[in-house]
């Protein structure tokens, strides 16, 4: 008849500046994800451009011939990629308040994540042009079907958060974390 004492969930995790650094870490993963700038962005997704250069003959389909459609896994995983990363930053955002830290912590933690958001859906943006914007926590996995959002909303919402995480993040010199925003 005991209640579980190692579950975690957002209303009892984000109290300590180490669960919130740690939550930040989880938004960042994703950019080092192998079908995101970890290998994939630079390789296969810019094959097509003038960015990169690839031999057609060993991959004539997906991104290598302009073709940027969910068949394939690649283009698929990157999108995947991207909304993981939006979905980490929103629950991040929502219970950054939560946490027992010093506001200029919270700060920068809160600038860092509304930027990693905003590049999760300029990436996004780039690639596909009109896609659904979310900027809160999912809260049900019944609640999946969302609709696509013109293209320029979302860079709208992009330059928002950013120019917002602008005022928040930390500048840094040579001596400082030269890996966070």
């Amino acid at each position: 008849d005991k209640q579980p004492t190692s579950t975690l969930s957002p209303d009892n995790y984000y109290t300590s500046p180490a669960e919130v650094n740690t939550a930040l870490d989880g938004v960042y993963n994703i950019l080092a994800q192998e079908t995101m700038w970890g290998s994939q962005i630079e390789i296969r997704q810019n094959a097509s451009t003038d960015e990169s250069w690839f031999s057609y003959t060993s991959f004539p389909t997906g991104p290598f011939s302009y073709n940027y459609d969910p068949s394939d896994p690649y283009v698929l995983n990157m999108w995947n990629n991207c909304y993981a990363g939006i979905e980490r930053a929103n629950v991040l955002l929502a219970h950054l308040d939560d946490a027992t830290m010093d506001s200029t912590s919270k700060s920068v933690v809160r600038g860092e994540t509304l930027f990693l958001r905003a590049f999760y859906y300029f990436t996004l943006a780039q690639y596909f042009g009109d896609e659904p914007l979310k900027l809160t926590p999912s809260t049900s996995v019944n609640n999946v079907n969302l609709a696509r959002t013109p293209v320029k909303d979302v860079y709208a919402q992009v330059l928002n958060d950013m120019q917002e995480a602008e005022g928040l993040v930390q500048t840094s010199d040579v001596t400082g974390n030269t890996e966070r925003i």
